[in-house]
């Protein structure tokens, strides 16, 4: 007997949303706000309406708990930059209808208060000021948005300011001699790419932009990664980078010893999971013709189905499914071909 990826989802979905009081942490990356998109996005895959009603529901529940005091911090992670910019995807998704000008208000009031009062100096989107940068970059995306409000001016101006905040550090690394790759989030480096390429589609400050482009790309090109999961990322970083750097080379070279046998090593070592290669391989094969990579995504993309049909239902089943991460989620496996597991 067999049963398809999306049955599985679903079955999934359904368990997560009737145990979901287990989540305490309200945010995108590993708590409710996470749960919500992956609900959404799969319940708009499988044209499943209960799926949608139970997100809903979700939904509602975690804006309520954002009122309540005190309530989640600032944070991208598992506070309201990051929350903030799961419902302003929603709503650009079409999976809601708000006009986020008015319901995300509140949210940008904070934030600013927030960023004028100071913010954490660490370049990372989970819990430093890039998190908050891509509240306001996701905010100034939306194509329904008056961009000429009095709240769209301020958020172009927060995020001017947090992108002026990023050229100081950008500085300071330069000026210390700093030009071997120091950034040791390498889950964050794929996701800086991806805030400061969509920046500069917005045309808003690119000359300094354009800098940190250059700033992150040569410390890639620096970088000396001493495994194949660090490759992963980084070759992930330069392929969010080359609409506007020329990466071709240097992504090659990066992926020349990443193969199946030493990433199984890898997530058997807990270093990685099959769903994060799986995501990885989909999207660097996303337009390709070449045809190893495209051969590596299914690999990866059906280690990961069956990794995941694996699990018992039960607590670690949360962080484990990638259910909860609404950033970089179990949602984006509905992108590949539907493969079947079976079913014991």
């Amino acid at each position: 007997m067999q049963q398809s990826f999306s049955q599985y989802q679903k079955k999934l979905s359904l368990w997560a949303f009737s145990n979901r009081a287990a989540i305490s942490d309200p945010g995108i990356i590993n708590g409710r706000m996470g749960l919500c998109i992956n609900l959404y996005h799969i319940a708009h895959h499988l044209k499943d309406e209960m799926l949608k009603a139970n997100a809903e529901c979700l939904l509602n529940e975690i804006l309520q708990s954002v009122q309540n005091t005190p309530g989640p911090g600032w944070q991208f992670g598992n506070g309201i930059s990051g929350i903030g910019w799961g419902i302003e995807h929603l709503a650009q998704q079409g999976f809601i209808d708000a006009d986020t000008g008015e319901s995300l208000e509140d949210f940008d009031t904070k934030l600013t208060q927030q960023r004028t009062m100071g913010t954490s100096m660490k370049l990372s989107i989970k819990q430093g000021f890039t998190g908050m940068a891509y509240y306001f970059m996701k905010r100034l995306q939306n194509p329904v948005a008056d961009h000429e409000h009095m709240r769209s001016l301020m958020n172009k101006q927060n995020l001017i300011a947090l992108i002026e905040q990023m050229d100081y550090y950008r500085e300071s690394t330069v000026n210390n001699g700093l030009e071997k790759l120091q950034y040791v989030d390498y889950w964050g480096l794929p996701q800086l790419a991806t805030m400061l390429a969509a920046v500069h589609d917005l045309d808003l400050f690119n000359s300094t932009v354009d800098k940190l482009i250059e700033w992150l790309y040569k410390l890639v090109c620096f970088a000396e990664p001493d495994h194949v999961v660090f490759k992963l990322s980084l070759a992930l970083t330069l392929s969010r980078l080359k609409s506007k750097v020329m990466v071709k080379d240097k992504m090659r070279e990066l992926l020349w010893d990443v193969n199946p046998a030493n990433l199984t090593s890898a997530c058997e070592a807990g270093l990685i999971t099959e769903q994060d290669i799986a995501k990885t391989y989909i999207e660097l094969t996303d337009g390709s013709d070449n045809e190893l990579l495209n051969a590596d995504a299914l690999f990866w993309t059906t280690a990961s189905q069956q990794y995941l049909y694996s699990l018992p239902l039960n607590d670690t089943t949360f962080a484990a499914s990638g259910i909860m991460d609404g950033f970089n989620g179990l949602y984006l496996l509905l992108r590949h071909n539907e493969a079947y597991v079976p079913v014991s």
